[in-house]
């Protein structure tokens, strides 16, 4: 009866757990908040469905302990290294401040030193999981304050560990009776790592090549989670804890030629079992204590993120970083983490902590995570209108000009690269062997350093400030390239570079697709899209090794790079007119569709009787397939969906009007109201070009899209298309003369 009862708790909790987690996906929401509250739901103080969280203990222990140990494997030495100097010393200041603000407010309530210390350490650390996955969906993660974040999170996760092996010691005295305790606890943890060290160097790696060689994958992944327990239960029993021992094992590992085996094996077991210890510890929250006390916690909600905040705004500043990025730090980083549960819950145990602080501390915590995607979203807004300031612009502008001072005043006709990293730094090689001058700006106190050593023209300076911009002369610069990974920073410098130099040809790297008109109307003269690059840079690689001929390698690339430059932003008009293209048995000036791909088959099956198509389907597959790999829809109400392929001869354009308006997910989200269907066989290379052109030139305004969309007859479609190119001919050939 106890195992049926254990097996049904189980079930349920990953059954809430599962619904939860589907919810709070739809919304974006961290899945660490779904389980907690699907605890609190099926738990005792909620609908009661499972009334003894004790149960379920010993399975939520595990899960600690595999998530420890896949830690600790992704913690190897070097790793620690890579971080940077002042990386790593602005994570320990922003812990140890934080630890310290925490301590000394709550020893001012009234607190022992204990409670506070332990609710300081968990104060400290900030939700590693969350972070990343907004820092991932916002594409920022490689932006300095998003490396900066990840790098202070790293050293959090690693300071959890250092926590939870002296929480037992804690339990053992009070006041100077502590430092007993805990400096045996330490000394233990020292000789342990040690003595694993070892062994590491000899034996482990002996027994792990003997356990793949005869044992494959299935007694590999065994002898994997016996290594893991077996560290657990041999920490826990020389007076450490069981979380510290696991961190541990995987840390010997986290070198060796297995490191990604284990973890491939361990993570579906670490992803379940930590399931399941989220959920037990939100079995342990009482909602109740909320309604009843909603102003305190609230309070403390709000002192948090203020208190963190404030402590990483100054600890990331101490570090010779920026104003700006420490901003986004702070705000990127005030919030409670998930290891601060396990802290807490762990004091819990230990009667280090009261019932009544203990729900405090993690409902206070749920409301700070619940936050922080918000808060990282808007801190951009918040950044750029603290910059509307004026003494907040004098305070940004005094810390960040640095030595830019030093630039040759004679300087122009030169390069300013915004954004000194890898890509920077590939230009600027270039450039200087070519010798063409440059001037360089970057955030990264360390690169400005180790660049300027190298004697690089490289300066300490925020590139979306107009004032530094100032400092490199870009108003006299003949090209800027912004290599600056963060979308909205990248926004910001090409509006103040094309303010201060409309003449001055602005390049910019961005990531997504969704990002490029924008850049383009703030005055940018070529994008390059990373992904874009990449299919491209592997399209060429694949057809080598396939022997096709330079030519034909050469033409592929064009025709994709032409079809997006024209869906994205118009740079000519070619001679070719679209008017000549059409007929009116190819204008439908009412499409019955309501989708694209439905709006995609009307058009096709249209002109099936009025131009020879080999095979419809196989047309409409190609186009879909097109759509696939980015929408054509440009924004504005019109999408130009086009392919080429054998199922047409020769080329034909087929024009559809929605005045209602077609869900077509354009880039812009926008309904779509004019769709011009293009199709072409691969011998009409020119000719499909060309007429791609076109049609990007021609509806690119305003007054002529509504204007198309109320015609009531074909013919006067091909009228006001005649009229059109007619008008743009005319402004190029004013152009010419000019």
């Amino acid at each position: 009866m106890h195992t049926t009862q254990t097996l049904i708790t189980i079930a349920c909790i990953l059954l809430s757990a599962f619904f939860s987690g589907v919810l709070f996906r739809r919304f974006n929401q961290s899945i660490i908040i779904a389980y907690l509250l699907s605890g609190i739901v099926i738990g005792p103080h909620g609908l009661g469905i499972i009334r003894d969280p004790e149960q379920i203990d010993v399975v939520s222990e595990i899960g600690v302990i595999l998530l420890m140990f896949i830690l600790g494997l992704g913690f190897p030495p070097k790793r620690i290294v890579t971080m940077g100097y002042y990386a790593l010393l602005g994570g320990i200041a922003q812990i140890v401040l934080t630890a310290l603000g925490t301590m000394y407010v709550t020893t001012l309530l009234g607190w022992n030193v204990v409670s506070s210390a332990l609710v300081g350490s968990a104060v400290a650390l900030s939700s590693t999981a969350i972070v990343i996955k907004v820092l991932n969906d916002l594409a920022v993660i490689d932006s300095l304050h998003g490396r900066l974040m990840v790098s202070y999170l790293i050293v959090q996760d690693l300071a959890a560990v250092l926590v939870i092996a002296v929480l037992p010691s804690l339990a053992k005295g009070t006041g100077i009776d502590l430092l007993l305790p805990i400096a045996s606890s330490l000394t233990k943890g020292l000789a342990f790592v040690g003595i694993f060290l070892l062994l590491n160097r000899k034996l482990i790696p002996r027994v792990q090549y003997w356990v793949a060689a005869i044992g494959g994958k299935e007694l590999f992944l065994i002898g994997t989670i016996v290594f893991c327990l077996g560290m657990a239960i041999v920490s826990q029993v020389i007076g450490l804890s069981f979380a510290l021992g696991a961190f541990l094992a995987g840390l010997m590992v986290s070198d060796s030629e297995f490191n990604y085996q284990m973890r491939a094996g361990i993570v579906p077991f670490r992803d379940i079992f930590l399931c399941i210890f989220f959920v037990a510890l939100g079995m342990l929250l009482d909602p109740r204590f909320f309604i009843h006390h909603p102003g305190k916690v609230l309070l403390v909600v709000v002192g948090i993120i203020t208190v963190k905040f404030l402590f990483t705004l100054v600890a990331t500043c101490l570090n010779r970083y920026s104003l700006k990025t420490a901003l986004f730090v702070g705000i990127g980083l005030a919030q409670i983490g998930e290891f601060s549960f396990v802290i807490v819950q762990m004091g819990l145990k230990y009667h280090l902590v009261s019932e009544y602080l203990f729900h405090f501390i993690t409902t206070a915590a749920l409301f700070t995570m619940a936050v922080t995607p918000l808060m990282i979203k808007v801190s951009p807004q918040v950044v750029e209108q603290l910059n509307q300031v004026k003494w907040w612009k004098r305070w940004v502008g005094e810390k960040e000009d640095g030595t830019v001072s030093e630039l040759d005043e004679t300087l122009r006709n030169h390069v300013v690269i915004c954004g000194y990293g890898p890509i920077g730094i590939t230009i600027g090689r270039v450039l200087k062997a070519k010798h063409i001058p440059f001037a360089a700006l970057e955030l990264n106190a360390q690169t400005v350093a180790n660049m300027r050593g190298l004697g690089v023209n490289c300066f300490y300076g925020d590139a979306t400030s107009p004032e530094v911009l100032k400092k490199v002369h870009v108003e006299r610069a003949k090209l800027a390239v912004v290599t600056i990974p963060d979308p909205l920073s990248a926004e910001a410098v090409v509006k103040n570079v094309k303010n201060l130099n409309p003449d001055c040809f602005i390049l910019v790297r961005t990531r997504f697709s969704k990002e490029l008109d924008e850049l383009y109307e703030y005055g940018a003269d070529a994008v390059v899209q990373e992904e874009f690059e990449a299919g491209l840079s592997m399209l060429v690689r694949t057809l080598k090794v396939f022997k096709a001929s330079t030519s034909e390698i050469k033409q592929e690339v064009e025709t994709i790079r032409i079809e997006r430059d024209e869906l994205t932003k118009t740079c000519y008009l070619v001679p070719l007119a679209l008017s000549k293209q059409l007929a009116p048995q190819r204008i439908i000036l009412r499409l019955a569709a309501r989708t694209k791909e439905e709006a995609i088959r009307e058009l096709v099956h249209a002109v099936f009787t009025s131009h020879r198509i080999h095979d419809q389907d196989e047309l409409v597959k190609r186009i879909l397939e097109r759509e696939q790999m980015e929408s054509t829809g440009i924004g504005e109400g019109v999408a130009i969906p086009h392919a080429r392929t054998d199922a047409v001869e020769d080329l034909w354009v087929c024009l559809g009007i929605s005045p209602k308006g077609i869900d077509y997910h354009a880039i812009d989200e926008k309904l779509v109201h004019i769709l011009i269907l293009l199709a072409a066989n691969e011998s009409a290379h020119e000719a499909y070009l060309n007429t791609l052109s076109s049609v990007a030139s021609l509806f690119n305004d305003t007054t002529f899209r509504r204007t198309i969309i109320r015609c009531k007859d074909a013919t006067q479609v091909i009228n006001l298309i005649k009229e059109r190119e007619k008008i743009l001919q005319d402004k190029k050939e004013c152009k010419i003369e000019q």
